[in-house]
């Protein structure tokens, strides 16, 4: 994969390597431990770096859908949006409600678009109540306009003069010592600045419906650009504010121009579809993390299945062999030679890896074959295998007749595997009676259906 799009995936995921901790990835610990049921030495080492890639790969790909479906949602809501011209008020008693919308200001060329909510309100207060209010607005506006800096307040693309306290109960009128350069609009014009900064007085009027309050300090206009765009995306902002304020009527009207070059465009969007699949993409990684050693274990669960399935076959092998005069190692020797043969022209199953392994310890490195079936035994922590190494040793040790045993115990496996088939058979049973059900119900829904339309 050398193509750009593949240099991209790999650049992202050595990123995600470094950047998702070992916890998310599976610990290194945790996950030995699990694998070394099957894997050792280098093996395991590589098994242990393949899960942690595979849980780094569906993380990747969690993220990225949910982030490609809240970008969908979130245009969808953009662009299927209806043109607003009024906001209906709430009735008395339901209280205020807030309404989400899209706003498109135009003018000299410049566009800007941005997302505001107007607040529609139905509440009334004491007038102790509004003194208070006034009050404590009234000493936050400074720092809310410009906070200070060095001594100065500086005006700066966050500086703003709201019309409202921002709940819409206060209104706030401005006056500047020099409208040229800071209207009582807001709007300010870094080109008519005759030095590299000016100071302005600003004094706000408020007022909560008869209460009033009136308050002045200075900012700092310095020549800067970038302002000209941030302030007519601020009157649109402020615009929105006053309709907040507006109590009156039985709905908003929604202005389509601000001044004599300022067009305004109105639209509704709707954030609920892109929250959804956010949370949605937050729940899947979730079950990722919690999920991240279910590969593994599912992968170590299949191999000891597959060993206790076909114990059975090689039993009766080994069975057969001891009959025909050979000794245990003899036998064990032969069978693990015809399995590594096997291998080399075909994929064998875990329980022909496993043996032929333990042959070529045994022939290589004079191994012993009962020590080596012990630790196959508790490293896959299966109890046919145990028993069949104490049978193994029993015999070698103390001459007891093995074909008979294993005979037995080969039986007894298979007897086991054959009630294991039936009670898996009985659960599907089970697992059926429900669609059936469903089948049923539906089935006598289609038949009486129409003759309950014709009556």
């Amino acid at each position: 994969m050398s193509s750009p799009a593949g240099k991209l995936i790999r650049t992202v995921l050595r990123f995600a390597d470094r950047a998702i901790p070992e916890k998310m990835r599976g610990e290194n610990e945790i996950l030995r431990k699990k694998l070394s049921v099957r894997y050792s030495g280098n093996q395991l080492s590589e098994a242990v770096k393949k899960y942690q890639k595979r849980n780094v790969r569906i993380y990747i790909s969690v993220v990225s859908a949910a982030l490609f479906m809240t970008a969908a949602a979130l245009l969808y809501s953009a662009v299927s949006g209806e043109n607003l011209v009024s906001i209906q008020r709430p009735k008395e008693g339901e209280g205020q409600k807030t309404v989400p919308v899209t706003v498109e200001a135009q003018a000299d060329g410049t566009r800007v678009k941005g997302a505001v909510s107007i607040t529609v309100l139905e509440e009334s207060m004491t007038e102790e109540e509004k003194d208070r209010i006034l009050d404590s607005f009234a000493g936050k506006l400074p720092d809310l306009v410009a906070p200070e800096t060095d001594g100065k307040r500086l005006v700066t693309e966050d500086f703003s003069l709201p019309q409202s306290d921002g709940t819409g109960m206060i209104s706030v009128v401005w006056e500047s010592s020099d409208p040229v350069l800071i209207s009582g609009d807001g709007l300010y014009d870094v080109l008519a600045l005759a030095e590299e900064e000016e100071e302005v007085e600003l004094q706000a009027h408020l007022t909560l419906d008869e209460r009033e309050r009136e308050l002045s300090f200075p900012v700092v206009l310095r020549k800067d650009p970038s302002l000209y765009q941030a302030s007519l995306l601020r009157k649109v902002k402020e615009t929105a504010e006053e309709l907040s304020a507006d109590g009156e009527g039985d709905s908003i009207s929604l202005p389509q121009e601000l001044g004599e070059n300022i067009s305004l465009s109105w639209r509704t969007y709707d954030a609920g579809n892109a929250g959804m699949v956010a949370v949605a993409g937050i729940i899947a990684a979730f079950v990722v993390f919690s999920r991240r050693y279910s590969s593994a274990e599912r992968e170590i669960r299949k191999y000891r299945q597959e060993i206790v399935r076909n114990f059975p076959s090689f039993i009766d092998k080994l069975v057969l062999l001891l009959n025909s005069g050979l000794t245990v190692i003899s036998a064990m020797d032969k069978i693990a030679a015809d399995y590594e043969k096997q291998a080399e022209s075909e994929k064998v199953g875990p329980l022909a890896a496993e043996i032929a392994a333990i042959g070529r310890k045994v022939r290589e490195m004079n191994a012993s074959v009962t020590k080596e079936w012990k630790e196959l035994s508790a490293r896959a922590g299966i109890n046919e295998i145990m028993r069949f190494s104490t049978i193994i040793e029993d015999n070698l040790h103390k001459g007891t007749v093995l074909a008979e045993k294993l005979e037995v115990e080969g039986n007894l496996l298979r007897e086991r595997e054959k009630k294991s088939v039936q009670e898996k058979m009985r659960m599907i049973d089970t697992k059926l009676t429900l669609p059936m059900i469903l089948m049923l119900f539906s089935l006598v829904l289609v038949t009486v259906a129409p003759a309950m339309m014709q009556m």
